[in-house]
């Protein structure tokens, strides 16, 4: 079955939240055309996490007394 690219990257983003590394994140095989695609949107997807998460830390680090 064709998986569409929205999808894709759908998954990939709520992936990137819960795990750390694509292998145990990626839901197709990683020689498919879909397994691709995923692996390039979780990296994309994880760095904007840990970005995400870094500018929190450092934000909290400043309000804190």
């Amino acid at each position: 079955p064709i998986v569409g690219i929205e999808r894709i990257k759908s998954e990939a983003m709520a992936a990137a939240r819960q795990y750390a590394t694509v292998n145990e994140a990626c839901p197709y095989p990683f020689g498919t055309e879909a397994g691709k695609r995923f692996k390039e949107e979780f990296i994309w997807a994880r760095a904007a996490v840990l970005a995400v998460n870094k500018a929190r830390e450092t934000l909290n680090m400043g309000v804190q007394a």
